[in-house]
């Protein structure tokens, strides 16, 4: 509907993300969907290539906050949702949004020691991992320059028009279709897009 900025679900995000790493990956798939899924536009292919992170024990990834925050994630005081993550002294948690259980990353000064699976519900630690992909937190988020941009442009259009309330937030440094409801029908108006079926 025009003028109506309906948000996207935690699962289907989830979901697209899966299906657009599939696509990425390559080989026979079967995708069933209806038309205007087909039809909504999303970023280019190489934008999402770039917007994932893998992780092993002994990397040494920076400063891992920020970069979730770039990826879409949201900071909490309890990583209980896909797309949150929570830091606590050199332990991050983060649910992944293309995975059905938490990640808890243990450091060790700046080098990852550990990657452990652990249960959002219950909190509790489970098996070691060997490594971790962690995917963004929805096909379209946009750094602080593009979301700067987003912002301005729609803040310098007349005051009739309608727009979601995030619009206003004076504290929305990064933007994510996850997050920011309305967000996967703006985003063409800073960045390249491109069809599902490019």
């Amino acid at each position: 509907i025009p003028y109506e900025f309906a948000g996207v679900t935690a699962e289907i995000c989830r979901e697209r993300m899966r299906l657009f790493e599939r696509l990425r990956r390559g080989g026979p798939l079967l995708v069933f969907a209806g038309l205007e899924a087909v039809l909504r536009t999303v970023p280019e292919p190489a934008r999402l290539s770039r917007s994932m992170l893998e992780l092993k024990p002994g990397d040494t990834p920076g400063s891992l906050p920020q970069t979730l925050v770039s990826l879409g994630y949201a900071r909490s005081e309890s990583c209980e949702l896909p797309g949150e993550f929570t830091v606590k002294g050199s332990i991050v948690d983060i649910f992944p949004v293309n995975e059905d259980y938490g990640v808890r990353i243990d450091f060790f000064d700046d080098e990852i020691e550990t990657i452990r699976t652990f249960s959002p519900e219950t909190q509790k630690s489970g098996g070691p991992l060997a490594g971790i992909v962690i995917l963004s937190a929805g096909e379209i988020h946009l750094d602080a320059s593009e979301s700067g941009r987003l912002l301005d442009t729609l803040r310098s259009l007349p005051a009739d028009l309608a727009r979601p309330d995030w619009v206003l937030d004076p504290h929305s440094p990064v933007l994510s279709v996850m997050h920011h409801e309305g967000l996967q029908d703006l985003f063409p108006l800073v960045i390249d897009r491109a069809s599902v079926l490019d």
